[in-house]
């Protein structure tokens, strides 16, 4: 997956298309892991997600974003594996 940021702590909503990734994947129960490569703060690089019956498993009030924190703009690449049954 690719998207470009804005930089200076540009907070983009990632939720839909790794939900989306999950809908085209034949996957219904699992995981979801992604990673983006690039000069990290202590959130980390990578994050996995609980798929249950094809959905991602998040609370109400839980997304998943990508946080830039470099100093311009940016392409990223991110990075989804999707695994389970």
């Amino acid at each position: 997956m690719s998207l470009s940021t804005g930089g200076h702590t540009d907070v983009v909503d990632i939720t839909g298309a790794v939900a989306d990734c999950v809908r085209h994947s034949a996957i219904t129960d699992g995981t979801v892991t992604l990673f983006v490569i690039g000069h990290l703060k202590s959130m980390g690089p990578s994050l996995i997600v609980p798929v249950a019956k094809g959905k991602l498993t998040l609370g109400t009030w839980q997304q998943i974003v990508l946080i830039d924190f470099d100093t311009r703009s940016r392409n990223r690449q991110i990075a989804v594996t999707i695994m389970g049954l």
